[in-house]
């Protein structure tokens, strides 16, 4: 019985986290982004991830889902910020790339199945990210690997937010 203690805490504190996360973040001229409390290198970030995907997988709804992409993005937005913060180096392509790929994930959900007010509400959001972005781009140095990764995010942004105007 001793022995499932710590496996039973550990279950508690993921469910607290992901279930208890900061409210969404609102239009502002720069966002501010909700801290996270599992960044990529901690040792509980391939965790987080799989629950993040299973979460989505059993979003019911349209609208269960529609939101949880939202807040996934946010937190990749997040977990960017963080690691440009940091000058994590050996993180800055891959989380450039999980930013890249889960806006993507949700401009096509919100191009295929998204009402005209969502589809506004994701326009807007990537504008605000765009913000935020050229912050965290230019904490490294001009034309550098790194600068240039955060730039395809906010040249992704923009690509995106025009396939949902058209």
């Amino acid at each position: 019985m001793d022995e499932m203690k710590p496996v039973v805490i550990t279950i508690s504190l993921l469910y607290s986290l992901f279930f208890f996360s900061p409210a969404s973040i609102s239009a502002q001229e720069e966002l501010e982004v909700p801290k996270q409390t599992i960044y990529p290198g901690s040792v509980l970030y391939l965790v987080k991830r799989v629950w993040e995907k299973t979460r989505l997988a059993l979003s019911l709804t349209k609208d269960m889902k529609f939101s949880y992409q939202n807040k996934l993005v946010e937190k990749r937005l997040s977990e960017l910020d963080y690691i440009s913060d940091k000058k994590m180096i050996g993180e800055i392509e891959k989380g450039s790339q999980r930013f890249s790929y889960y806006a993507g994930i949700l401009a096509e959900a919100t191009d295929e199945k998204g009402s005209e007010d969502q589809i506004k509400q994701v326009i807007e959001k990537f504008s605000n990210f765009k913000k935020n972005l050229d912050k965290y781009r230019d904490r490294f140095p001009s034309g550098t690997a790194e600068w240039r990764f955060v730039q395809e995010n906010i040249d992704t942004l923009s690509i995106l937010s025009e396939k949902l105007k058209n």
